[in-house]
């Protein structure tokens, strides 16, 4: 998996002045990155598939759309896709209901000292989560492949652990006379 050395920012942010706020203090931390700012729903959707971010800093409220929809949309459309929240005051129950709809964190826009942290957490969980599946799905594909190599095997197979037999190839059955099923119950 390729480490990502420059981060693609996408700021959901109507106000040209917070978002240049937010992209300073990303710099203050050293943090290399190029950033995208929109502000509207069709920029967001279309900056989605043109920009392709490893990340959104959405703010919650825009005049034409807001965060929660936004949030809403890519927890449809980019699973994957990890959210802060980058807002004025909003209250805790609205936080709360950010966090559970899939935000990763969310920032209140006096605090901005935390952002490049919430973002390196939220880029650490999510790569994470990719590693997790990629994984997993390697796994599947290497038991898939012994199951085939298992069952297709012109060797009778038994399979053994500390209680005994537990799983037998249908050769090592027919060896037997008997159906694979009257063996193991497979």
């Amino acid at each position: 998996m390729p480490v990502v050395t420059e981060l693609r920012v996408l700021l959901l942010e109507d106000n040209p002045a917070d978002a240049e706020l937010n992209e300073r203090v990303l710099r203050k931390a050293g943090m290399e990155f190029v950033a995208m700012r929109v502000d509207s729903e069709s920029a967001f959707k279309q900056a989605l598939q043109d920009f392709k971010p490893d990340i959104v800093l959405a703010d919650y409220n825009l005049p034409s759309f807001n965060g929660s929809v936004a949030l809403e949309y890519l927890q449809r459309a980019h699973p994957d896709l990890p959210v802060i929240m980058v807002t004025g005051a909003i209250g805790e129950e609205k936080a709360v209901e950010l966090l559970r709809a899939g935000a990763r964190d969310y920032i209140l826009k006096d605090r901005l000292a935390r952002l490049p942290a919430a973002i390196r957490q939220a880029i650490d969980v999510q790569n994470e989560i990719r590693a997790r599946r990629e994984s997993e799905q390697r796994l599947r594909e290497a038991e898939n492949k012994f199951r085939m190599l298992f069952e297709t095997a012109n060797d009778g197979i038994f399979i053994l652990d500390e209680s005994g037999f537990v799983d037998c190839n249908q050769k090592a059955a027919c060896m037997y006379g008997l159906a694979k099923k009257e063996m193991f119950g497979h």
